[in-house]
């Protein structure tokens, strides 16, 4: 066995169109550069960040490795109504009364991933408008949830299997 260098690691990348939107909110900037470099990995389509501005570009910018995944700034939650209006379900990574077990939950094809900071998660007014909610299920006993950055990769993975699983099913 022989390990890839970056020139034959990019020759494996398989080329796939997703559906997925991401909806962030109040992130670090090291963890918003983590996420996008995530989304860049799995063919996010496009990232919406809300709220609050950031604070250091050079650190996203660094710590993204130069992910090309489109983003834009909003600041209302009518833009999120819209992202709605074009056909996206609204599903916030969350651990709410109503969430989903994340290895349970399908997401649809057209899905909007609204993801919140490490200290307050989701913010009430986007828990409002969200149409589910899912949550990783963890087994320790003295933490009580992960990075942001590591729990959207993980959300991101979930979604690509299962849209990779449905493709493989409508071509047999």
């Amino acid at each position: 066995m022989k390990q890839l260098d970056h020139y034959e690691t990019i020759s494996k990348i398989i080329s796939c169109q997703s559906e997925l939107l991401l909806c962030l909110c109040g992130l670090t900037s090291e963890n918003l550069g983590l996420i996008l470099r995530t989304a860049d990995v799995f063919a996010v389509k496009k990232i919406f960040y809300y709220g609050d501005s950031l604070k250091n570009e050079g650190k996203i910018k660094r710590v993204s490795r130069g992910a090309s995944t489109p983003i834009e700034f909003i600041d209302s939650l009518q833009c999120i109504e819209d992202i709605r209006h074009e056909g996206y379900t609204l599903t916030a990574l969350e651990i709410t009364d109503e969430s989903f077990p994340l290895r349970t939950f399908v997401f649809p094809s057209k899905t909007c991933l609204i993801v919140g900071n490490e200290r307050n998660g989701v913010p009430q007014e986007l828990l409002d408008i969200a149409d589910n909610a899912c949550y990783i299920e963890m087994y320790g006993k003295n933490i009580s949830s992960l990075n942001v950055s590591v729990s959207t990769a993980i959300a991101i993975n979930r979604y690509m299997e299962l849209q990779q699983a449905i493709h493989a099913q409508n071509f047999e």
